[in-house]
């Protein structure tokens, strides 16, 4: 397998595309999720699934969908879909069991809910299970021109390609145009349509714009703003964080099927590490934010003031003191990332040192007080 999957889970949340208007009726998205039922017998079909029933056919979940529009005008988004796409890696820990699979995006739905941080009248929280969607299994992928990672190669082959339709009254020369194309593992010239080389086992999960009670308009594309907002008399959260959405589908996954994600396979690691030029591996990176925090410290003097140093010039303080906080807190910060307990470790790892600093501090003035 070619590409970011090999390595770690995409959850992407897609915007409106050509395939279809999401304005509208969802006829023309759940005619596309059919197509690998196309040329199967009928007995083979993969069928849409939710938390409430498990073989659901491409009628009644467009019928459910376009019947759930309630109040929102012909110009606003009826539905959503996502994408939950495994990597090699999450593939092979759990088997190929698509079963697995399935059972993991209905959980992932309530951490969908959770994050519009809403509640019904009564006091019941939103959860999955008051969320319409329908998610289908499949197991192709094919190569697009839309996709960053094979540009170049699409470019190069498709070159290729028309030199081949030039030509191709002359075997020899198409022989010598075809051993040019660059190719996936499995051979197979990465082309526009061409199937994708390895396991792509993935789910498409096309999400209602209401929940089934039609009290809450959910938008997984509004971004999240501080303050609150009120609706039925009770205060909710604005917007919806997508960070925070996928990386607790990542720790849910590995919860729930005991699969120890590397920090370099994280969501929060990718989020934040990129953005920090010269951090080579994690150790760099919790030294830079533990060596930030420590200087905005001794700059705010909450250092010298939680160590009981009171110097004139940063430049005098112990330099002892100095490295044990460091030291701590880039083991402290390295077992956060681990556990990749936070949407944002940049500002969680500065937060961690802030910890250490007056940890330290506590500990000098008890050894004073000997």
């Amino acid at each position: 397998m070619t590409g970011s999957r090999k390595y770690y889970m995409i959850i992407k949340i897609h915007k409106t595309s050509a395939i279809s208007s999401n304005t509208g009726s969802s006829s023309n998205l759940i005619e596309y999720l059919e197509k690998e039922n196309r040329d199967k017998d009928i007995l083979e079909h993969e069928y849409f699934f939710n938390n409430h029933k498990d073989s659901i056919n491409a009628v009644t979940a467009e019928r459910m969908l376009d019947g759930n529009k309630g109040r929102l005008g012909k110009d606003e988004t009826k539905f959503y879909m996502m994408t939950v796409n495994p990597s090699e890696k999450e593939i092979r820990h759990i088997q190929g069991d698509q079963d697995k699979l399935k059972s993991y995006v209905n959980d992932l739905m309530d951490k969908y809910a959770d994050n519009f941080n809403r509640e019904y009248k009564d006091g019941t929280k939103l959860s999955g299970k008051d969320i319409m969607y329908f998610a289908k299994v499949e197991h192709e992928r094919t190569y697009k021109f839309g996709d960053k990672r094979f540009a170049k190669e699409l470019r190069y082959n498709t070159a290729i390609r028309k030199e081949i339709v030039k030509h191709s009254g002359d075997k020899q020369k198409v022989r010598e145009l075809e051993k040019q194309y660059i190719r996936n593992p499995e051979g197979t010239p990465i082309l526009e349509g061409a199937k994708k080389d390895g396991n792509n086992l993935h789910v498409h999960i096309v999400v209602s714009r209401y929940d089934y009670q039609q009290k809450f308009k959910l938008s997984p594309l509004a971004n999240q703003r501080g303050g609150k907002g009120i609706l039925d008399g009770k205060e909710h959260s604005k917007g919806f964080n997508r960070d925070n959405f996928v990386a607790t589908g990542e720790a849910l996954f590995d919860k729930k099927f005991g699969y120890s994600r590397e920090i370099r396979d994280s969501y929060n690691y990718r989020l934040n590490y990129g953005m920090i030029i010269g951090a080579t591996n994690p150790k760099s990176l919790a030294k830079m934010i533990a060596k930030r925090a420590i200087l905005e410290s001794i700059k705010d003097k909450s250092l010298q003031k939680a160590t009981g140093v009171a110097l004139g010039h940063p430049k005098y303080l112990p330099k002892k003191v100095v490295n044990e906080i460091e030291k701590k807190a880039v083991k402290a910060i390295l077992q956060s990332f681990e556990k990749g307990a936070y949407t944002n470790p940049v500002t969680a790892g500065i937060n961690i040192t802030k910890k250490v600093i007056s940890q330290v501090g506590k500990q000098i003035s008890r050894a004073a007080s000997i």
